[in-house]
């Protein structure tokens, strides 16, 4: 038969834990102890990247419909929805679990319960959203150099992608030689087909999976030198705390994977609209 679980020894347990908080940041998140737990996105998570991208837009909705469950004073149903997310699991996530539970929470057997899984694999969670934030950003920029607009996604930087190469293969293929063609098309731009388009879009897409998937080689260090990394796991440890005594407690939910759902729609709504 199972212990039943103290919840005293649990919440004493939780409060000694916290002053592991720093160390532990720093030796996983800081450089160049972050190339231990991102080197281990080399494998499948190169394959999972690309369909979590895809998984975005709809979980954003969840979100959104969280909210308004909260808003209208249905906070049952408003936590049940939170917890739905369409995502495959990752190695780095996997890893960052193992490293939260067994290193810096140091849970035993007896300390488990069913809630402290779910803030775990909640937490976890927020490296998608930080990797979707900084593969976006990068393709903004890149956007702004490349293209002299902001493109924050696969959506407008895959369209803009088509929109140079059908202008560049008409001004080529321009009957009275490219410069004038370049001239021509520069006053009538010229239209990529939809299969064009949508060809360049995927191989975006493919293309910031695999810079998200490595992307915390990026996000983790800064993230430590802004004290984000702290911030976050100290709220873990209060959600853990408060949800020993509360079982209706909301949880742990941060804000990262609205962010990275805002740049989501506003990627869709650049590559449609052209604004």
């Amino acid at each position: 038969m199972a212990k039943p679980i103290n919840n005293t020894e649990v919440k004493n347990h939780l409060v000694g834990r916290r002053k592991h908080i720093e160390s532990f940041c720093k030796q996983h998140f800081a450089w160049p102890g972050n190339l231990n737990l991102n080197s281990t996105a080399l494998g499948k998570d190169i394959l999972v990247a690309p369909v979590n991208v895809i998984f975005g837009l709809p979980n954003l909705c969840f979100h959104l419909f969280a909210l308004l469950f909260e808003a209208l004073g249905w906070r049952a149903l408003s936590v049940s929805t939170s917890k739905a997310k369409i995502a495959l699991p990752t190695q780095v996530q996997a890893q960052l679990y193992q490293l939260v539970e067994k290193e810096l929470l140091q849970l035993s057997p007896d300390h488990q319960s069913p809630f402290i899984q779910d803030q775990l694999k909640t937490y976890v969670q927020t490296r998608n959203s930080a990797s979707d934030i900084t593969a976006s950003t990068i393709a903004g920029f890149t956007g702004l150099f490349v293209f002299s607009q902001f493109t924050p996604g696969s959506v407008s930087t895959g369209t803009a992608i088509a929109e140079v190469l059908a202008q560049h293969n008409a001004a080529s293929n321009f009957i009275f030689g490219s410069t004038l063609g370049e001239l021509y098309y520069s006053v009538f731009p010229a239209n990529p087909s939809a299969s064009e388009i949508a060809t360049s879009i995927v191989l975006t897409m493919i293309a910031l999976a695999f810079a998200a998937a490595f992307s915390g080689l990026i996000h983790d260090p800064i993230q430590h030198r802004l004290g984000i990394h702290k911030r976050r796991l100290n709220k873990l440890i209060d959600t853990l705390e408060e949800g020993v005594d509360d079982i209706d407690h909301k949880g742990f939910r941060p804000k990262d994977a609205f962010f990275s759902r805002i740049y989501d729609l506003l990627d869709v709504a650049k590559g449609i609209f052209k604004f």
